[in-house]
């Protein structure tokens, strides 16, 4: 988001004519949901986790969302799955069978080698 409002006030610079700092990262910290209404975040010098840092973490991202009728939107989404402990949205399903991995030297054409070190390791 930084890296966007930054380019956004180059473009705008450029085309009036003036020059742009350059772009500085600001650290906002670090957040993770780890189960249902408990979470861990640390912002700068600050510690939070369990409920608040729960809470925290909806409220930062519900800010971050671009208008306020999405904000209300992922707001009931998340409410409503959160009263039904729906989780159908964290489900990651893959029904095709995994490819087959080729054999490293068989792709290097390297058989043959392989074949002799193993017939000469076991005489």
């Amino acid at each position: 988001m930084q890296q966007g409002a930054y380019a956004a006030k180059v473009i705008r610079n450029r085309l009036r004519g003036r020059t742009t700092p350059p772009f500085h990262y600001r650290d906002w910290g670090m957040m993770a949901v780890i189960g249902r209404a408990a979470a861990v975040a640390q912002m700068g010098p600050l510690r939070l986790g369990g409920f608040f840092a729960w809470a925290a973490w909806l409220f930062i991202h519900l800010i971050n969302l671009v208008e306020f009728e999405n904000r209300i939107s992922v707001l009931i989404q998340w409410g409503w799955n959160y009263i039904t402990r729906n989780r159908s949205a964290r489900i990651i399903t893959n029904d095709q069978p995994r490819p087959q991995i080729a054999d490293d030297d068989a792709v290097a054409g390297n058989d043959d080698d392989r074949r002799e070190e193993q017939q000469s390791s076991s005489v």
